[in-house]
C-alpha cells in the first residue's frame, strides 16, 4: 500500500497527511482534500479556512491558479 503522507520540505520528519473536509451548501454536499499534520491540525486548518477562505480564480490546469 502506498503512504500518502508527503514530507515537509523544510524537515523531512514532519509528514504531511491528506484528510477529507466535507461540506454543506443549499446545491448539495461536497468535499475537498486539505493536508495536516494530524486530525487536531487539521481541525484547526478547517477552522481558519472558515475565518479567512475566499476565491482566488477558477483551476484550469494542474499549475494554474
Amino acid at each position: 500500500m502506498k503512504e500518502l503522507a508527503v514530507p515537509d520540505i523544510n524537515n523531512p520528519r514532519i509528514k504531511w497527511y491528506p484528510y477529507v473536509l466535507e461540506y454543506k451548501t443549499c446545491d448539495g454536499t461536497f468535499q475537498t482534500e486539505i493536508y495536516a499534520t494530524g486530525f487536531e491540525h487539521a481541525e484547526m486548518v478547517c477552522s481558519e479556512l472558515r475565518e479567512s477562505a475566499r476565491i482566488v480564480g477558477q483551476k484550469i490546469g494542474e499549475d494554474s491558479w
